[in-house]
């Protein structure tokens, strides 16, 4: 039982670096040119020059997976570094005054909390159409608002015990 225990603890390390790594370096690998547009060979079936075979235009589909994990990786990188960051950072802000909580700013955040994240994607794609970098604002505000709570909870809950209070 405990031998079984350590392989999957193994796996669960391994398996997401080994898709970090595949994202990060997969154009190295990728077996044909991802944008080669070749109308002949149209959704051919996996074969040994095309493993996943082609889409509707040729292209090899192996090949673009590859390729496209770059700009994933992109995007989720992007992302965390900017949630983490600003998110803590306003959060800290919001639950540390020493001055009585600001009831308008939990307000307006308690209330634009409560949309769905595909809301804010609907939104900001109707209004600055479909693209990488509106994705990445709409996921990335929807995700930044609930990690201020987050922090912002956490901080007044730390700020009312007593190792923090013996200090003044």
């Amino acid at each position: 039982m405990m031998k079984q225990h350590s392989i999957i603890s193994k796996l669960q390390l391994i398996l997401p670096l080994l898709i970090i790594f595949i994202c990060a370096f997969g154009f190295l690998f990728a077996p044909n040119d991802p944008d080669l547009v070749d109308m002949t060979i149209k959704f051919l079936p996996p074969c040994a020059e095309y493993p996943l075979g082609t889409d509707n235009l040729g292209r090899c589909v192996l090949s673009r997976l590859l390729y496209g994990g770059q700009t994933t990786l992109g995007i989720v990188l992007v992302g965390s570094v900017t949630v983490s960051g600003l998110g803590t950072l306003a959060g800290l802000l919001m639950g540390g005054g020493k001055h009585g909580k600001n009831v308008v700013l939990e307000g307006v955040l308690n209330a634009v909390t409560a949309i769905p994240p595909i809301a804010y994607l609907i939104i900001f794609i109707a209004a600055w159409g479909n693209s990488v970098f509106t994705m990445l604002v709409a996921v990335g505000a929807s995700l930044i608002l609930k990690m201020i709570k987050l922090v912002q909870t956490r901080t007044e809950i730390e700020q009312s015990k007593a190792y923090v209070n013996s200090v003044d």
